[in-house]
């Protein structure tokens, strides 16, 4: 070849610039998707308020149960009787949970009203009856994306409680009935005992 090269020469040549432009255009792609990535994690990297409000309903499944279960509860003497769990149990068979829109109330801030409505029957072999109960109960959720971050807490006083179980007094249960019947007996028996002195 002309000026003293050979063929082998002019194709190292080619071959290393080739090289050097692959690694400076690499370099290149990798520092574009780096300034792509980040772009979409600050300006619009926020997750959505309205699910981050239902997966902490889901997250939070047996806490809000207690809370459900309770708030049912309440005052109501047959409830009692069966016992927190067992109506613990019944409401989470049934629970349906409501989402309100996330509502924008501060910058970065979201509010949103999650409501669990249950219906369910309640046996009850002592009085051979069986009874319904339904109620619902909101939680307040304030929801911050930018902490990835979710509170929530009961509304008590806007849950509503319905049943046609009668208000009666608590029944004993057999114990303490046995226990009572067991005093008076020995009242009786101490008052037969003076008057027969």
């Amino acid at each position: 070849m002309a000026n003293g090269t050979n063929g082998n020469d002019v194709d190292e040549r080619k071959g290393k610039i080739n090289g050097t432009r692959w690694v400076i255009l690499s370099c290149a792609i990798g520092v574009l998707l780096a300034l792509v990535v980040i772009g979409v994690l600050l300006i619009g990297g926020e997750r959505d308020p309205d699910e981050m409000a239902r997966e902490y309903i889901e997250g939070n499944i047996d806490k809000l149960g207690e809370d459900i279960a309770g708030f049912v509860v309440g005052d109501n003497w047959l409830l009692k009787e069966l016992g927190g769990e067992y109506v613990e149990d019944r409401v989470n068979d049934v629970v349906h949970w409501s989402y309100s829109p996330a509502r924008l109330v501060s910058d970065g801030e979201y509010r949103v009203t999650a409501t669990a409505s249950v219906v369910f029957n309640v046996d009850y072999d002592v009085l051979g009856r069986t009874f319904f109960v339904k109620a619902s109960l909101p939680f307040n959720l304030v929801v911050r994306p930018g902490e990835d971050r979710v509170l929530g807490e009961p509304d008590y006083s806007s849950g509503r409680v319905e049943h046609d179980i009668p208000a009666v007094p608590q029944i004993p249960s057999s114990r303490e009935a046995v226990e009572k019947a067991d005093e008076a007996v020995d009242k009786a028996k101490g008052l037969l005992d003076k008057l027969g002195n």
